[in-house]
């Protein structure tokens, strides 16, 4: 085979009612590739859902220059990818094909105009090689890189063979390796604001811009393409062939990139972008995922800037066995019906009943206390603060939502032990207002705290605060809480001191947590249609550089690597994608899908010019600077979008947080989701009727707003609260 032609024409798909019948020569064609048996389509990787829509759409053949049905299309050699309703066709010579017609893309001889405008000769200083794709039977090329005449055959759809059936490049969404650029092979059709392209990366990429997809690439078969095999002889001499991978699958929606939009299907844009940003996986057990690096990496931030302020809070890292005996489980009785419900259990020790059950950590409140009776003796013991990172698990999980609600989760828990409920109070707020710390200044969240209810706060408490964020989908999350303890924990584990008068006291306690929801917060609040946008404190990667019209060893290779050097130098997570296996455009889409944010374009011309593109991913703009500061400019660049990145998401969440002052009104902002203020009574009825009538909880009460009516009994009200349905 020889290498691939690069596409010439994009061709809408129409769709009819009733599925097209196949003709006979069609059928003939398709058993011929494997692709049907006993009058029945089987097309590697596609459901028969996926094949019965196929079977109701056509296009217009550029090449047969008649109408064939989609599957034809799909399966013949000249297709490379799908984009929602337009094909992309190489338009390579088929056989029996009759000659194009001459049009506006057609030359007085039948030749294609725009394969002209692709050659070195119209191009000028491009040495960017025109590619052919060959069938089984059809000629060799001769040597100036064209098809030579095609072999006789009937004029049918191409019966492709099963490995050329189904390339690489046949993914909707995700552009071919080395595939031409849509806009430098259509010269006479300039995209807007392109007839003169500007000089630097903008100018450099403008061929490769078309090539990026509409949607960005997922997967790992997407973000990393195997480099094609195979290869062919050139008149320029012997050069590495590409041709498609045997075996690959028929393209699926996991092959593409976030297919739905965020004001669409909010949950299963959600989910596309945990996935095909490749944060998570699904576990093989039902309500569990797989941590993947990137999502790993952006914990360790999180975790790094807790860290930090738990250091500064004198607060000092520990570990807990993950096994907690059911009779230490038990000893706090209304802890411990609470999480009863949810616990794992370990019943047997290989073929050995182990007697007394073991839990699978839910919490860690009475294996740490139990130890903390043997640790502590005298008030010189005090205060003892120790954070522990781990994972709890948690059963009765209906459905899983990566990082929301799954039966195993990461996250830290905080105990400390203090010899006054002053102090003990003291740590409580203390520990909310790290909390609140790094999720506004290192997540760039907005979010709200306040106290919970004795409806929702946590079971064995005298109270609970908490942090809450509103979600654009207008939902509540917890984005974690702290709580008194008081002596409700200390009196059944015998958390006991000896005072300054040798006086036996039982101590205070707190207890205080945030998981991995963080994260998925995070997603929420900050994504969109093309997937994760990330702020530059937690992101894994926060600039990439791509050089465009590069090769390895060159001097825009050269300059890249020195520029990710020095931001190396001062301390930022850069990345060089030096990839040779994918156009410029599909690395612009695959670094927008994850979220990194701040891209670096630099060409040729850049270089001789002496400046670099800068693209932000939250606000997409661009901007031209000299190479020699850029280094130094960056990380102000990225304090800048961290900080827009937290003021866009407080004026998203202040358009999504209401005030009420009668029931009706009440009843009718929380059907519209978002937060409500409103003033409550305190009386847990009240609450109890809003929950039945609405589905919405108090997230939080607010006090200190002066005496009101309460918004469902009218009695006296000395506090607000914000009521919204929630994860």
């Amino acid at each position: 085979m020889t290498e691939e032609l690069e596409y010439k024409y994009e061709v809408k798909v129409e769709r009819r009612d009733k599925p097209i019948r196949f003709d006979a020569s069609t059928k003939e064609a398709l058993r011929e590739a494997g692709m049907m048996n006993n009058n029945k389509l089987k097309i590697t990787g596609v459901s028969p859902k996926m094949l019965k829509t196929m079977k109701s759409e056509y296009v217009e053949c550029p090449v047969l220059q008649g109408q064939v049905h989609f599957v034809q299309c799909f399966v013949c050699p000249n297709f490379q990818s799908r984009l929602n309703r337009m094909v992309l066709c190489r338009g390579s010579p088929i056989a029996g094909a009759p000659a194009p017609k001459p049009g506006p893309e057609t030359g007085a001889d039948g030749s294609d105009a725009r394969q002209a405008a692709d050659t070195p000769e119209a191009q000028g200083s491009s040495d960017r090689p025109v590619h052919v794709m060959m069938r089984p039977g059809d000629a060799a090329p001769s040597g100036d890189g064209q098809a030579a005449e095609p072999a006789a055959g009937p004029a049918k759809v191409p019966a492709a063979e099963p490995d050329a059936a189904k390339p690489d490049a046949a993914k909707p969404g995700v552009p071919k390796p080395d595939a031409a650029k849509p806009d430098a092979a259509k010269p006479d059709v300039p995209k807007p604001d392109a007839a003169e392209p500007a000089a630097g990366a903008a100018g450099d990429a403008a061929a490769d811009s078309a090539a990026k997809p509409a949607k960005a690439p997922a997967g790992p078969d997407a973000a990393e393409p195997k480099p094609p095999k195979g290869g062919a002889k050139s008149a320029a001499g012997k050069k590495r062939g590409k041709r498609p991978d045997a075996g690959r699958r028929s393209p699926t929606k996991e092959d593409v990139g976030i297919t739905e939009t965020k004001s669409g299907d909010f949950s299963e844009w959600y989910t596309q972008v945990v996935l095909k940003a490749e944060l998570a996986d699904y576990a093989p057990v039902k309500g569990m995922i797989v941590l993947r690096p990137d999502g790993y990496s952006i914990w360790e931030s999180v975790k790094a800037a807790m860290d930090a302020e738990f250091a500064k809070a004198g607060v000092r890292n520990a570990f807990l066995p993950v096994l907690i005996p059911e009779s230490l489980l038990t000893r706090e009785k209304t802890h411990f019906e609470g999480f009863n419900p949810e616990v794992f259990w370990v019943t047997h020790s290989g073929d050995a009943p182990v007697g007394d059950r073991l839990a699978l950590r839910p919490t860690s409140e009475t294996l740490a206390y139990s130890l903390y009776s043997k640790w502590i003796n005298s008030w010189r013991d005090l205060p003892l603060k120790l954070n522990f990172w781990n994972t709890a698990l948690r059963a009765e999980i209906k459905s899983t939502k990566p990082f929301l609600r799954t039966s195993e989760f990461l996250w830290q828990e905080g105990h400390t032990v203090h010899a006054t409920r002053d102090e003990a109070a003291a740590q409580v707020d203390a520990m909310l207002g790290i909390y609140r710390r790094v999720i506004e200044e290192h997540l760039a969240i907005p979010a709200q705290a306040g106290r919970k209810s004795a409806r929702e706060q946590f079971v064995g408490a005298e109270y609970t605060l908490t942090v809450e964020s509103i979600m654009p989908d207008g939902k509540a999350l917890q984005m974690g809480t702290s709580h008194l303890l008081g002596q409700n924990f200390a009196k059944p584990f015998s958390v006991k001191y000896a005072d300054r008068d040798n006086v036996e006291q039982y101590a205070w306690q707190t207890s205080w947590g945030a998981s991995w929801r963080l994260i998925g917060a995070l997603i929420m609040v900050h994504g969109d249609d093309a997937g994760l946008v990330l702020p530059p404190k937690v992101a894994p990667i926060q600039v990439v550089v791509i050089p465009v019209h590069s090769v390895r060893g060159d001097d825009v290779w050269r300059a890249a690597g020195d520029l990710a050097d020095g931001l190396r130098r001062d301390g930022c997570r850069v990345h060089v994608d030096d990839r040779s296996n994918v156009t410029t455009g599909y690395k612009y889409g695959d670094w927008e899908m994850r979220g990194v944010p701040l891209r670096v374009e630099m060409g040729p011309r850049d270089l001789k010019s002496g400046t670099v593109v800068l693209a932000r991913r939250d606000t997409k703009a661009k901007e031209t600077v000299g190479y020699e500061g850029v280094a130094d400019a960056i990380p102000a660049i990225l304090d800048t979008i961290q900080a827009d990145m937290l003021e866009s998401a407080r004026r998203r969440a202040e358009n999504l947080t209401f005030e009420s002052d009668d029931y009706d009104s009440l009843k009718g902002r929380l059907s519209g989701g978002g937060f409500v203020r409103t003033r409550w009574c305190g009386n847990e009825k009240c609450e109890a009727l809003v929950k039945e009538e609405t589905g919405a909880d108090i997230r939080l009460v607010e006090a200190g707003e002066g005496a009101g009516p309460c918004v469902v009994c009218g009695s006296t009200s000395a506090s607000r609260a914000l009521f919204a349905r929630g994860y």
